[in-house]
């Protein structure tokens, strides 16, 4: 399978993952909870780890929210 996309299955599940997660969070409708679940991690603290590591910035900066604030519904 590495042969095939580049790079281990895992590392290109999480960058799948965390692509359509920014790309979730350029819309100003659905919850960083929501964007979590979508785009794979049913633990919003898993993808909220991740996110900055991969991303370059937080979840919350990407959904254009000050930290610590959720997204109201």
């Amino acid at each position: 399978m590495r042969a095939g996309i580049g790079a281990p299955i895992m590392r290109y599940l999480i960058t799948l993952r965390l692509a359509v997660a920014a790309q979730l969070l350029l819309e100003p409708r659905p919850t960083i909870k929501e964007v979590a679940r979508i785009s794979g991690y049913p633990d919003v603290r898993h993808c909220m780890t991740l996110f900055p590591r991969r991303a370059g910035g937080t979840t919350h900066l990407q959904h254009g929210l000050p930290a610590g604030r959720e997204h109201p519904t």
